[in-house]
């Protein structure tokens, strides 16, 4: 099990330079999804990224408005959600509790 792309790869060097067969690396995310029995995607970052682009244009963010246009929002946004998804926080729940917790519950 790897915490994150870069360890997942690093493990699968080091497998294959070991010559060990049958070893599968997963990710924390890709392992929920395989205790979740198949039910549960995760979401493909390309969708991801294309939904944000088309949500950032037509949702206020309030105090992050002046920024929502800019290169590398998508991105930014796209690492804040997927954060939140694998912590468990609930965005909806929490967004009276400050601003920017409420711009991203709208953009989810």
């Amino acid at each position: 099990m790897a915490h994150g792309r870069l360890a997942a790869s690093e493990l699968r060097l080091q497998a294959a330079r070991a010559n060990a067969s049958g070893v599968q690396v997963m990710t924390f995310e890709q392992l929920a999804l395989r205790l979740a029995g198949g039910f549960a995607q995760a979401i493909d970052d390309d969708v991801l990224h294309e939904a944000l682009a088309d949500a950032l244009v037509v949702t206020s963010l309030g105090e992050l408005d002046a920024i929502k246009l800019l290169p590398g929002m998508i991105s930014a946004a796209a690492d804040t959600l997927k954060k939140a998804w694998r912590s468990g926080v609930d965005l909806a729940g929490r967004s009276s509790q400050h601003p920017r917790l409420e711009a991203l519950a709208r953009l989810e």
